[in-house]
């Protein structure tokens, strides 16, 4: 008789124990059990072909950041009564819950539930559309009610789509920069906030990265892989139509413009030309303001630049005031003169009437001081010291990093030119192409906050590069021994 093995009863005793958890888990919320598998997932696939060193530090940020993320969630499960306010949300994730309580309408109409006939005509307002809808009331559709399991849903979009810019960008530039750009993005507080939200945030980034990895895998990719990309590309560029207003425009413009500038900078000649082209241009101009007017309009079919570009600013002015008057707390881009008190949390702080009417006489000087400090706002607001609520004061270290991580990341385009021009320039053509919309139309901080975050995104790993590149040049400077602090050729310290 052949000797027996013992049964290992403590193994056996341990995979029941987790089968009736994950099972009653399921039952619960299906949609938590498989976020949780995706997760699973997601860890696997991030440290795959990485050394052994930096994928310790990848994962363990990675699980940093998704335990106090869902440690604010089961925060939120346990301070709530579904039996009082079933579908509830974070203070800051208003329109979130306005997006569950859509989803789970159209999830009820498709079943067949019983739905009042105001729920229904509310499911369908164009207000506040957009095709995210859809996807949380398929997700529940399929897998049941799941209050806080879009929490979790939303998480798990985000850190996916943090794990593919890092292994895009690590290739890119180095490990070490690639690790500081993605600790920007897990932890910087208002990412942090929206990632745990039930906000189109996650889903947003999630799309618009695989816009940009596929758009890179059109250039490099052979074979079937480059047939991928371009299948990848335009399915994620027709859901990003869906997602918010101008998603598609600026991802299309972005992309297409970081690959036209890529091409024209191949040739060192055509650089050179260029720059001398825009140099002899800025001086006729400088001379003649109405050269570039003289100069285009045969172009434009007989219509000078002004003409069409004066229109378009007049049209994001008057969307700047209707941000300006909304509740909280606003700031000024036009001049005083449009403006009748120093509170703008009132409609009828605008003279003459709507905003469309307000702007409508804005002048070609005006419009100039108008872009001037919309550029400004952009980048300085809000001041530390404006602060006007206790939501704001938490804001001001972040604020703080993000005065240090824009002289950074210009310090990464440069560095990133000479690593990779292709990924470089498509990240910057990206965070300029929405970052013109952003600062031309808002008017509030709290609106400015959140659509500013839709490009930050993109800029931590320019500012991740950037302070590599820095910590590495002082360091020769000043003959530190820092001995692996060559993280710029070696990636790791």
């Amino acid at each position: 008789m052949l000797g027996t093995t013992k049964p290992p009863y403590t193994l056996v005793l341990l995979a029941t124990a987790v089968a009736v958890l994950v099972g009653f888990l399921y039952t619960l919320s299906p949609v938590s059990v498989w976020c949780g598998v995706g997760v699973v997932g997601l860890f696997m696939w991030a440290g795959t072909g990485l050394p052994d060193r930096e994928r310790r530090w990848l994962l363990s940020l990675l699980a940093v950041a998704l335990g106090l993320r869902l440690l604010v969630v089961i925060g939120l499960f346990l301070l709530t009564d579904p039996d009082q306010r079933p579908l509830v949300s974070f203070f800051f994730d208003g329109d979130g819950l306005y997006l569950k309580q859509r989803s789970m309408f159209f999830r009820n109409w498709w079943l067949d539930v019983p739905i009042h006939q105001a729920d229904l005509h509310v499911a369908f307002l164009d207000y506040g559309w957009t095709g995210y809808i859809y996807v949380l009331a398929y997700l529940q559709y399929l897998l049941g009610p799941a209050p806080f399991g879009i929490h979790l849903f939303n998480i798990l979009l985000f850190l996916a789509a943090s794990v593919a810019l890092y292994r895009l960008v690590r290739t890119a530039y180095t490990p070490a920069a690639a690790l500081v750009g993605l600790t920007l993005l897990l932890f910087l507080p208002t990412l942090f906030a929206w990632s745990i939200s039930a906000l189109k945030e996650s889903f947003h980034l999630f799309v618009g990265t695989a816009a940009l990895i596929a758009a890179v895998g059109i250039v490099r990719g052979r074979g079937w892989v480059k047939l991928l990309a371009v299948v990848g590309l335009v399915a994620a560029m027709g859901v990003l139509e869906t997602i918010r207003g101008g998603a598609f425009e600026i991802m299309a413009a972005g992309l297409a413009g970081g690959m036209l500038v890529r091409v024209l900078t191949l040739k060192k000649w055509v650089v050179v030309a260029t720059l001398v082209c825009l140099g002899a241009g800025l001086f006729a101009v400088s001379r003649r303001p109405d050269f570039l007017d003289r100069a285009t309009s045969p172009i434009f079919g007989g219509r000078s630049v002004r003409a069409l570009i004066i229109p378009v600013l007049r049209g994001t002015a008057a969307v700047h005031l209707s941000h300006a008057i909304s509740p909280g707390h606003a700031y000024r881009l036009l001049d005083d003169s449009f403006y009748t008190t120093t509170s703008l949390d009132r409609v009828s702080a605008i003279d003459p009437g709507s905003p469309d009417e307000a702007t409508a006489t804005l002048t070609f000087q005006e419009l100039t001081r108008y872009v001037a400090r919309s550029a400004v706002a952009f980048l300085v607001v809000p001041l530390p010291w404006d602060s006007v609520s206790w939501s704001e004061l938490i804001l001001v270290p972040q604020q703080v990093a993000w005065y240090l991580m824009v002289p950074l990341a210009l310090v990464g385009v440069v560095a990133g030119f000479r690593r990779d021009g292709l990924v470089t320039l498509l990240l910057v053509s990206c965070i300029v192409v929405a970052a013109v919309p952003i600062s031309l139309s808002n008017g509030n901080i709290g609106t400015l906050v959140r659509h500013r975050d839709t490009v930050v995104p993109f800029i931590v790993w320019l500012s991740g590069l950037g302070a590599v590149s820095l910590a590495g040049w002082l360091a020769s400077r000043h003959r530190l021994p820092l001995g692996e602090v060559s993280a710029e050729r070696e990636g790791l310290s």
